[in-house]
């Protein structure tokens, strides 16, 4: 715990497991391309941080062999401008803080589970996509709470994509507080959208948002 490391330049390695308590620190444009596998396993106490260092880091690249792994961790500082998410490639993503990201934060594709999680104080902003893409079942028990959908982005920040099955998996999540859409269904790859959802400040039976947010959000 306590250490830190530092990417300053695009950097390619076979596999990376990082311990609980510490930080990566990514450099601002950078990216770190990983070969085989990337397990970033924190604890409640010593969360794994991988943040930006001097600007907006531009994300993993992960191979699509569903090895990967995020538990415990704090994502900070990614920005990506198009449809390739900041984190893609997991296996799985728990008890995870995404916080203060622009753009597609990650993808729940196949085999990936997306559980526990916390986003907050996020944007979205690109046409297509929103913070987060939901093309298969596994997007449960999250807290997505304060993002913010730019005006020229056509989806929510959480954009699923409009299949029966996806639609009833997305359960047991609180919305709560975020500026525009929270939640929209896939509407522009010839699938039927069904409007935008966004769920207001009552989810706890009041409609005072500190109440809220200090029950949701005060193990961070």
């Amino acid at each position: 715990p306590g250490k830190m490391y530092l990417v300053s330049d695009i950097a390619v390695v076979e596999s990376l497991v990082i311990s609980p308590g510490v930080e990566l620190r990514i450099s601002a444009n950078m990216y770190l391309a990983i070969g085989s596998y990337f397990r970033a396993i924190g604890t409640p106490e010593n969360k794994v941080r991988i943040v930006g260092d001097r600007g907006w880091w531009r994300g993993l690249i992960l191979p699509p062999n569903g090895n990967s792994e995020l538990s415990n961790c704090v994502i900070e500082d990614g920005w990506t401008g198009g449809m390739t998410p900041i984190i893609q490639n997991m296996k799985s993503i728990q008890h995870t803080l995404f916080q203060n990201n622009i753009g597609l934060m990650a993808k729940v594709s196949s085999n990936t589970s997306f559980k526990y999680n916390v986003v907050k104080d996020n944007i979205a902003s690109g046409y297509w996509i929103g913070g987060l893409w939901v093309a298969d079942p596994g997007f449960e028990h999250n807290i997505v709470a304060r993002n913010r959908v730019d005006a020229t982005t056509t989806s929510g920040m959480v954009d699923f994509r409009a299949d029966n099955a996806i639609t009833l998996s997305i359960r047991n999540n609180v919305f709560i507080d975020n500026f525009r859409y929270a939640l929209s269904p896939e509407h522009w790859w010839g699938d039927p959208g069904f409007g935008f959802f966004t769920l207001g400040p009552n989810y706890f039976g009041t409609i005072d948002s500190a109440r809220v947010q200090a029950s949701v959000l005060d193990f961070y």
